[in-house]
Formats: C-alpha cells, structure tokens, sequence
C-alpha cells in the first residue's frame, strides 16, 4: 500500500486516467490532463515504451502504431458519461463477452 500511496502523490503526473479499455486491436482511454501537453507526453511514453518491450520480447523492429491518436475534448457531464459507457461496452458490441463486468481489461469494475 505505501507504493501505492507514494505514486498517486507523484508532483509531476501528466494525466489522471479516468476510465479505459483495452481490446485486441486497439484501446479507449479517456484522460483528465494535468500539465500542459501532458496526454500527448503520456501517449508518447506509454507507446513507445510499449512498441520497444514488445519489439524486443518478439525479436523484431519498427513501429507497431498506424498514425497519431485520435482525440476529443470533453465539454459535459453528458459527454463524459456517454464516453465512458462506450468504452466500457466495447468488449460486449464486438461479442467477447456477454456482461462488461467479464472484461478484466477495462476499468468497468
């Protein structure tokens, strides 16, 4: 628990993740931006630390990744919900699970 406790203190977060799902193919994430330019840090560490952990493990080279992330701002409480409902149902609309619930890859729980 105290590494826990130290992280979530950490000064210098660039995002705080709200809610997320990661699929086969691709992932949602919605983010909450805490420094300027923080996500695009964010997603620039989080994929490429990625794309070397995996080139690496699978004896390979060059980019995993097809284009830049997409994004949206997010301008409501309505918006937020809608957004997080999508992301969360994700893994039921493509018929990998039946209940969001049995997606262990989500933040649904």
């Amino acid at each position: 628990m105290e590494i826990l406790g130290s992280l979530q203190q950490n000064a210098n977060l660039l995002v705080k993740v709200v809610a997320y799902c990661i699929m086969p193919t691709h992932f949602h994430m919605i983010l909450k931006q805490i420094l300027p330019d923080g996500i695009t840090n964010y997603l620039g560490r989080l994929l490429n630390g990625y794309s070397r952990y995996f080139n690496v493990k699978h004896h390979r080279t060059g980019p995993l990744w097809a284009g830049r992330f997409k994004n949206c701002l997010i301008f409501s409480n309505d918006h937020l919900l809608h957004l997080t409902r999508y992301i969360h149902l994700n893994p039921t609309l493509a018929g990998m699970v039946k209940d969001p619930v049995e997606w262990k890859f989500s933040s649904y729980w």
